[in-house]
């Protein structure tokens, strides 16, 4: 830091997201077929973030999005407060 202390993150887990890569994965397959778009959302991934920031991560999770049921029921739960 600042007053010349060491950081010991070797048991940290940091979790970080971002919107990068959504445009890639919300593209709809044609037909009944489930089409995984994670690889285009990583093409996507490299063209933002550097080689050396991303070298610096042990791994990238991929979430899908939320349900319109669940959207509701957030709206739902913030309505009620």
């Amino acid at each position: 830091d600042n007053n010349g202390r060491k950081a010991d993150f070797r048991n940290v887990v940091l979790v970080m997201t971002t919107n990068a890569g959504v445009r890639e994965t919300e593209r709809k397959s044609i037909g009944l077929i489930h089409q995984d778009n994670s690889t285009d959302a990583m093409e996507e991934i490299k063209k933002i973030f550097t080689p050396e920031f991303r070298n610096r991560l042990d791994n990238i999770i991929w979430f899908d999005h939320l349900s319109t049921d669940v959207i509701h029921q957030v709206v739902d739960k913030f309505i009620v407060e």
